[in-house]
């Protein structure tokens, strides 16, 4: 084996190594975008909510008489002047 080609064959795995580290990388960015939106959402950190559903809490669907959307519906013209 010749000398370029050894050096062909390192440029080669450290091409391969950078691309696995840039996965890692974007896996890790991609990670803390979901727990920062997830902390947004709930109010909570990932460890509180953690030690929640440790602690037996659970999610249930919200009560959709109480959504926006119905109360906003439910709104005469005098309760939006009065806002």
């Amino acid at each position: 084996m010749t000398e370029k080609n050894i050096d062909y064959l390192l440029l080669d795995k450290e091409a391969k190594r950078q691309k696995v580290y840039q996965g890692w990388v974007t896996q890790l960015v991609n990670l803390e975008q979901k727990l920062n939106e997830l902390q947004a959402v709930s109010g909570m950190t990932v460890d509180e909510l953690i030690e929640k559903f440790k602690a037996g809490y659970t999610l249930k669907e919200p009560d959709s008489a109480l959504s926006i959307a119905n109360v906003l519906h439910s709104l005469t013209i005098d309760d939006i002047l009065r806002i």
